[in-house]
């Protein structure tokens, strides 16, 4: 698939899959393009970052929280000294999402060499629900909303990047 760009300039957005490359956005199936996720983080960070510059704030919100995402579970395989399996186990015994049992986990993590547990948890639980609103309500993400996302976000990745 190829769309038009409204800027010539080359960056990698969300999730790996879309290039801006010139004028056109090339949207690859994600096979090409397999980097570490610790990479896979700062790139869908950076994507949030230039479509929050050009006003795609819905989809800021979506990278920012991915990137997130992302850093976490480059935390758990690595920090952490876990695996996919171990993980998958969690989520198997857990009533809750994927998602939240890994935050969870990363929480617990976090509060073990630092204070800022609490902290890292309220902002990626707020980006969570921004998120959720962003992808799946009937709602305008506007410049405050997506600003907001981007900050605690960032927010969120330092905490981590302090424990990896």
């Amino acid at each position: 698939m190829v769309y038009n760009c409204p800027k010539n300039e080359a960056y990698l957005a969300c999730f790996s899959y879309i290039f801006i490359v010139g004028l056109q956005i090339i949207i690859y199936d994600g096979s090409i393009f397999m980097g570490h996720l610790k990479n896979k983080s700062e790139l869908s960070f950076g994507a949030a970052e230039l479509l929050h510059q050009y006003s795609y704030f819905s989809s800021v919100v979506h990278c920012a929280y991915y990137s997130c995402i992302q850093l976490m579970k480059h935390t758990w395989l690595n920090s952490m000294g876990k695996s996919e399996n171990d993980l998958r186990n969690l989520n198997n015994i857990s009533s809750q999402g994927s998602h939240e049992v890994l935050i969870n986990q990363i929480k617990i993590f976090i509060q073990s060499k630092s204070q800022n547990g609490s902290v890292f948890n309220r902002d990626i639980l707020q980006l969570k629900r921004l998120r959720v609103m962003a992808d799946y309500d009937e709602i305008s993400i506007d410049f405050t909303k997506s600003n907001e996302s981007i900050l605690l976000s960032k927010s969120a990745l330092n905490i981590l990047k302090k424990c990896i």
